[in-house]
């Protein structure tokens, strides 16, 4: 019997020793891929955030050779004071610090280095490992509208820097037969430093951030590579990984050791936190494609905004000078007044452009409890109507409005004003000459209705789905088809959205647009008092 009994301790023993080694082997395997895992996600966290430096870098490049003025300047013919401007103090101001443009024949024509560049030289430029190569890689390029990009890394004097370089291409497609003539090259370069490397530091806690010329000798660096133009590694970009792995051992193992009787419950405990681990990654892949895709779509926006506004502001900026410098005799000369008038016309529209940006980023920040009141929705729209006669009487439109007594809603006065004058300005302003504009105001159920109605074009069904969107490109009569920048109709949805209410828009292709607006419909305050009493 003792003997029984010992041979099943040994048994036991053994099987607990063979179960503890099975579980600390799964164990260390789960942590070892954990970790090659997590050490594979952040390496290419690491080329995601390299290519979203250099992604930075193209939208700056493009926006200045992609650009008419850049092209009759630069390659046209060379205008020292505005590239020393344009390519200088301007590019201080954007933050790009070190700019180079080469002419036709390869030599350097132009060099701006700004403060935090300041030790860059002609003679370090000429000396820099990966220029030579991306140089080669945008002559060789076709000029084509939107210009070809060619990026790579390149070292001066062993200081690594993302570098973008391509050709100036005109916007007319006239000029792109001299474009090919006079390949002129333009050069943004951006400091390749650890900021641009956060992501690991702030969402990896990775450590011991560093950049050097040369791969990392030290063990336990995780590293990349930031490669030129012809794939050649110039600098190495190395850290210290934290392994989410060697965590898991930390705070498994000892409650195995500890708890091994409660091994199922452990084991659940375990497939469970995986469970949870892969959640959390796959939510985490998620965000990061929703990111990019805001981000994309920022820099469309962005892109779209600065178009937009570099026309006004070059007409003030220009017939500013004009005035300043007395080009046509001293003042008094009637030809200032016209220029004046010029400015005054062009700064009205960027101060629009401007005023609408604003009411959207005000419309992002408010509070929806703060736009719930009982309002008249006909007195709303009269005050619309008289704000807009004006704009109605230069195109001859006339605006009716109908409603039989007042239309009580819940929402608010200003923001309901605002919005149906957004709406009232797209259709005026696409109206034809003695068109009509009428707005009605009625009860519908338990809404309250609003509907501005023009004559105009229509839109077509197809391009209905685009509207709405700022900066929205649709060739339809409510969005950038006689001026604007296409902010007003976002506007108005916006605000509606406040008040808790919405937008819907009807049209037909030759008869005209129906602009409806619903909010949630409200007792008169007689009726309200008569109720309580």
């Amino acid at each position: 019997m003792l003997r029984h009994r010992q041979s099943i301790y040994a048994y036991l023993g053994a099987g607990l020793i063979i179960a503890i080694v099975a579980i600390l082997c799964i164990a260390g395997l789960a942590a070892s891929r954990q970790n090659a895992q997590s050490l594979e996600t952040q390496q290419v966290v690491a080329r995601y955030e390299s290519d979203d430096a250099f992604a930075h870098v193209q939208g700056q490049l493009t926006q200045m050779i992609f650009w008419q003025a850049a092209f009759d300047n630069v390659v046209r013919r060379w205008n020292d004071k505005w590239v020393e401007y344009q390519f200088g103090p301007y590019q201080d101001a954007m933050g790009n610090h070190l700019v180079a443009i080469y002419a036709p024949g390869g030599a350097l024509r132009f060099l701006h280095v700004g403060d935090r560049s300041s030790n860059i030289t002609v003679a370090s430029l000429a000396r820099a490992e990966g220029l030579g190569a991306l140089l080669h890689a945008a002559r060789a390029s076709r000029v084509d509208q939107p210009p070809p990009m060619h990026q790579g890394v390149v070292s001066v004097d062993g200081t690594p820097y993302f570098a973008v370089a391509a050709l100036v291409t005109p916007e007319d497609e006239a000029d792109i037969p001299l474009a090919r003539q006079r390949p002129t090259i333009v050069v943004f370069f951006a400091p390749a430093t650890v900021a641009s490397f956060d992501a690991l530091s702030d969402g990896f806690a990775a450590t011991q951030l560093g950049i050097a010329r040369h791969a990392a000798a030290q063990g336990g660096l995780a590293q990349t590579p930031l490669r030129s133009v012809d794939g050649k590694p110039l600098a190495w970009l190395s850290w210290k990984p934290r392994l989410a792995g060697a965590d898991f051992l930390e705070t498994v193992i000892p409650a195995v050791i500890v708890v091994f009787f409660l091994l199922a419950l452990v084991q659940g405990a375990i497939v469970r936190r995986w469970q949870t681990m892969q959640r959390k990654l796959l939510i985490a892949e998620a965000m990061t494609a929703a990111a990019q895709e805001e981000s994309r779509t920022k820099s469309v926006f962005l892109g779209t905004i600065s178009h937009e506004l570099r026309t006004p502001l070059n007409a003030i900026i220009g017939f500013s000078d004009v005035l300043l410098h007395r080009m046509f005799g001293p003042l008094g000369s009637p030809r200032y007044e016209e220029y004046a008038g010029y400015i005054r016309s062009s700064g009205a529209s960027l101060l629009k452009i401007v005023n609408d940006l604003i009411e959207i980023a005000r419309i992002d920040a408010r509070d929806t409890a703060q736009e719930r009141a009982r309002i008249d929705a006909a007195g709303c729209a009269l005050l619309a109507i008289d704000s807009a006669r004006e704009a109605a009487a230069a195109k001859n439109v006339s605006l009716v409005l109908e409603a039989e007594g007042a239309a009580w809603c819940e929402g608010s006065p200003l923001s309901l004003t605002q919005a149906i004058g957004r709406i009232l300005d797209n259709a005026i302003r696409h109206s034809k000459t003695g068109d009509r504009v009428s707005v009605a105001a009625r009860r519908d159920g338990a809404d309250t209705l609003v509907e501005v109605r023009d004559s105009g074009d229509g839109i077509s069904a197809e391009r209905l789905a685009g509207l709405g969107r700022p900066f929205g490109h649709t060739e339809s009569h409510l969005v950038t088809g006689n001026g604007g920048a296409g902010l007003g109709l976002s506007i108005a949805k916006g605000l509606m959205r406040l008040m808790g209410g919405s937008l819907g828009i009807a049209s037909e292709v030759g008869v005209g647009t129906i602009v409806t607006l619903r909010l949630p419909a409200a007792e008169a305050p007689q009726q309200a008092v008569k109720k309580a009493a």
